[in-house]
């Protein structure tokens, strides 16, 4: 793909200073309207949280304009955030994009320079197409403020994932009734503990999925564990999409 021969989207964001996402916590987050999606996600125009009622009104709204501004807005609005705070990037919409599936990292790097400038804990997930290309902006994105996560359906795409330098989160079955294992590939994966109903929201364990490294003692460390989201929007189109996904 060459970004360079293909038109940039617009896209329209938002953000919700203390968000009532009960998942999220009262922290702040962002929205990115919805033609930012890449259209092969396997959760597109289906069981996507998004879609689920009160966060598809907000998000339809981002989407036809009715509410929300440019990046160079939001950019600035990241500055009213107090320093050292977690923000949620995308509780709905993905990166933006160009109109080959391409990230647009002239877009999508500014909030990143911002959230590190304003040394928040920022971190967000990425359902694009996971191309050699958009791995390494997933990368980028990380070393410049904020850690991006790579959304995989399978074990195998997660390991792809890491051997490349990246991080990941994994969708499972809702039913899983594993909390920690080790993909093929060694990769250890954990469930949220949310869903395991250790903590009450991400706000209060520290926005696992924001760390990059875990100290593994001496002074040295290794990348994080990928998180496992059990499929809690729509669980029996979730495990239906695994199952043709051939997946556990």
């Amino acid at each position: 793909m060459n970004s360079a021969t293909s038109a940039a989207r617009i896209h329209n964001y938002h953000i919700t200073m203390v968000s009532d996402n009960k998942k999220a916590g009262p922290i702040p987050c962002t929205t990115t309207g919805r033609n930012s999606c890449w259209e092969g996600c396997p959760f597109y125009g289906g069981p996507c949280y998004g879609n689920a009622f009160h966060a598809r009104l907000h998000w339809d709204r981002v989407s036809d304009g009715r509410r929300g501004y440019s990046m160079d807005v939001l950019c600035k609005l990241i500055f009213d955030i107090p320093k050292y705070s977690f923000i949620r990037i995308n509780q709905t919409g993905d990166q933006p994009r160009y109109e080959n599936g391409d990230i647009n990292l002239d877009e999508a790097l500014p909030l990143a320079k911002a959230c590190r400038m304003r040394k928040l804990k920022a971190w967000t997930y990425c359902h694009h197409e996971q191309t050699d290309y958009n791995l390494a902006a997933l990368r980028t994105l990380t070393q410049e403020g904020i850690t991006t996560n790579a959304s995989c359906e399978t074990e195998e795409q997660v390991d792809r994932v890491y051997a490349q330098g990246g991080l990941a989160v994994l969708v499972v079955d809702p039913d899983e009734k594993r909390t920690k294992w080790t993909t093929a590939g060694g990769v250890p994966v954990r469930v949220c503990p949310e869903q395991l109903g250790l903590v009450a929201n991400c706000l209060n364990c520290e926005a696992y999925c924001q760390k990059q490294t875990t100290n593994t003692g001496g002074g040295t460390s290794k990348p994080r564990d990928c998180v496992a989201f059990l499929g809690h929007y729509a669980p029996k189109q979730i495990k239906k999409l695994l199952k043709e996904l051939n997946v556990r």
